[in-house]
């Protein structure tokens, strides 16, 4: 602020502001204010409306001149700030786009809060028509628009699962575990003894009949599906996940409406897959099919997925 008189000698007051014409900004005896308010002087209001007349013409005068350029034809580049008055503020948010038939510059006229990521149910770098994220591929949805677990994130969960249930297993099998050493150890001495000539050479089945071993790998088998039939149905019966799933962000629930499995669906999918498996001759197949199925079915069902009609669907982004 420049006046004609010292600063120091100015009482507080209103004084003309040379910054703004037309205004007038307060002095309160040490310092200048940041409040101004309109001139109440002739001078000041005349001031003011030639001022606000100046504004008038130069935007009439921008507006003239975009409105006489002529449309970029289709398929040629957009020269930077085509379409753009001159003077006037390109690639700013908030700023409102170029009359119709002109090109629009980069980020010209972008409103604030659009969309910086693709909706729910696309992957990243995925978009519907409209969305600067390439081709669209959405992901499988359930009827309710819920996103459907990727095969890899059910694959993780099966692996943490079975991890667990294995370490708890082995724990309650160390029994088991030392007699089956046992009785190996026992055939392993009946062979050496025959390969040195001083004993018969035991059958190739002889190793079931020797020391308890098969009462014990019996016993180890019956644990381990006992554990896994007693995990998975209780998980996914009361809270529709596993800690597997849990962790990686996928819970079980029925197809046709969101809710808990109960102990109904819960116990199809623990005989369609844990009991399944153990069916001689086929099981380890019926295993293989039943991880790889979601990989080419519509609703990225497994096989243990189809008789109590449920789904597995993503609970993190």
């Amino acid at each position: 602020m420049r006046q004609s008189v010292p600063v120091s000698e100015r009482a507080p007051g209103w004084y003309p502001d040379s910054s703004v014409p037309g205004y007038e900004r307060w002095w309160d005896g040490g310092t200048w204010s940041h409040v101004t308010r309109p001139g109440q002087s002739p001078a000041a209001v005349a001031a003011r409306e030639a001022a606000e007349r100046d504004a008038a013409a130069r935007d009439a005068a921008a507006r003239a001149a975009t409105t006489q350029r002529a449309p970029v034809p289709p398929g040629h580049p957009v020269p930077p700030g085509y379409g753009t008055p001159p003077g006037y503020p390109a690639a700013q948010p908030g700023y409102a786009p170029p009359p119709p038939g002109y090109g629009t510059p980069p980020g010209y006229g972008t409103p604030p809060g659009y969309p910086t990521a693709p909706p729910p149910g696309y992957p990243p770098g995925y978009g519907p028509p409209g969305y600067p994220y390439g081709p669209v591929k959405p992901v499988p949805v359930a009827p309710d628009g819920t996103p459907l677990a990727s095969p890899w994130w059910r694959l993780l969960a099966r692996l943490l699962d079975g991890l667990l249930v294995s370490l708890v297993a082995g724990l309650v099998c160390i029994p088991f575990f030392v007699t089956m050493f046992h009785a190996l150890g026992l055939y392993v001495d009946k062979a050496n003894a025959a390969a040195e000539g001083t004993g018969p050479q035991p059958g190739p089945f002889e190793l079931y009949t020797t020391g308890g071993f098969l009462g014990a790998y019996l016993a180890v088998i019956g644990i381990q599906l006992s554990l896994n039939v007693i995990y998975h149905m209780t998980c996914v019966a009361l809270w529709g996940a596993t800690p597997g799933k849990r962790a990686a962000g996928i819970r079980v629930r029925p197809w046709e409406a969101d809710g808990r499995p109960g102990w109904g669906r819960a116990g199809k999918r623990v005989l369609c897959y844990e009991v399944a498996s153990l069916v001689p001759f086929v099981g380890g197949i019926y295993s293989l099919v039943d991880v790889l199925f979601p990989l080419w079915d519509p609703r990225r069902q497994a096989l243990h997925d189809k008789w109590p009609a449920t789904i597995v669907v993503r609970t993190r982004p």
